[in-house]
């Protein structure tokens, strides 16, 4: 039984510490200028301004132009 809980508060941490990580470490991974092409793929009659208002609402300023 301790050998279980032991296993399992292991993982929880894993988990965490990766997510974590992820979430830190993608940094800039989600820029305006990189979703550009995915975003007009999906909204092909959007212009640019309405794609970065609709990123920066979601996402927030970006922070490649800081």
């Amino acid at each position: 039984m301790k050998k279980l809980i032991l296993m399992v508060t292991v993982l929880a941490v894993l988990v965490i510490a990766g997510t974590t990580v992820l979430a830190h470490g993608s940094n800039g991974a989600f820029s305006f200028d990189r979703m550009l092409p995915t975003m007009q793929e999906h909204h092909p009659n959007w212009t640019e301004e309405e794609l970065r208002g609709m990123y920066e609402y979601c996402h927030g300023e970006d922070r490649d132009r800081r």
